[in-house]
């Protein structure tokens, strides 16, 4: 069985006052649910067998305490059906902040955030992981990029009001990937809109070198399958040679 979480551990010494990671305690689970993923009461409860799962692969009995661990989902939309199913059942859910629900009377403390929901302006990298980016946000993500891979001045900090520096680009870089990917129409819009944002992204984020390189490649495996297959001929050629003189030995009476 394959398990796809992120886990952050938190130092006992950090104090974090973001509104999503001041839920977290020593060890948290975070799992992302894509827009085609359901998030039903099955889905939630084998969400939280993960998190016995790990609380089990401590060194020593008890290493990891329960009380140390949270969940974390993240998904596009709001899961009503689950919300309604968790309440039924006697479980607690509340909106702490816009998209950041807070579910308690389960095994761990759990954190639900719904991307279409969040606060862009302080949630900006984490809101545009999903689907359907509007002209304006994809603007406002890729100055922020720019910003963080120009090395200027930025207003980006951690959850610790520490500044991001060369970290941060490296994390702008690796979202912004992922941002493009997903949401491939807004991004087209911004660079045909803002040609200059374009020519400014495209020289920060070393596009052309990036392109070069591929040309480049493709050029080598152009050059590799060539060789490939002159190889194969010379062998099929070959081939045909030794058959005709084993024919020949043949009808000769060699054996």
């Amino acid at each position: 069985m394959e398990i796809d979480l992120l886990v952050i551990k938190k130092l006992s010494a950090q104090s974090i006052t973001h509104d999503i990671g001041s839920f977290f305690r020593k060890h948290n689970l975070v799992e992302y649910k894509s827009p085609d993923d359901a998030l039903n009461i099955d889905v939630f409860y084998k969400a939280l067998g993960y998190a016995c799962l790990y609380k089990s692969f401590g060194k020593t009995v008890n290493d990891i305490p329960a009380e140390e661990i949270t969940l974390t989902l993240v998904r596009q939309a709001p899961p009503v059906k689950l919300f309604h199913t968790l309440t039924a059942q006697g479980l607690s859910v509340c909106e702490s902040s816009s998209g950041i629900y807070r579910i308690s009377g389960s095994l761990f403390p759990v954190q639900l955030i719904v991307g279409q929901k969040l606060d862009f302006d302080a949630h900006t990298w984490l809101a545009a992981l999903m689907e359907n980016l509007s002209l304006s946000q994809m603007k406002a993500v890729l100055q922020k990029a720019s910003e963080l891979a120009s090395g200027a001045p930025s207003s980006e900090k951690s959850s610790l009001g520490t500044s991001l520096g060369k970290y941060g680009q490296t994390l702008a870089e690796s979202a912004l990937d992922v941002i493009i990917k997903v949401n491939p129409s807004a991004y087209a819009n911004v660079l045909k809109e803002e040609q200059s944002m374009n020519d400014i992204i495209r020289k920060q984020f070393h596009v052309d070198e990036l392109e070069q390189a591929l040309i480049e490649k493709d050029k080598r495996i152009v050059e590799r399958d060539k060789t490939i297959h002159s190889f194969e001929r010379t062998i099929a050629e070959q081939n045909q040679l030794i058959a005709k003189l084993r024919a020949q030995l043949a009808q000769a009476g060699v054996k």
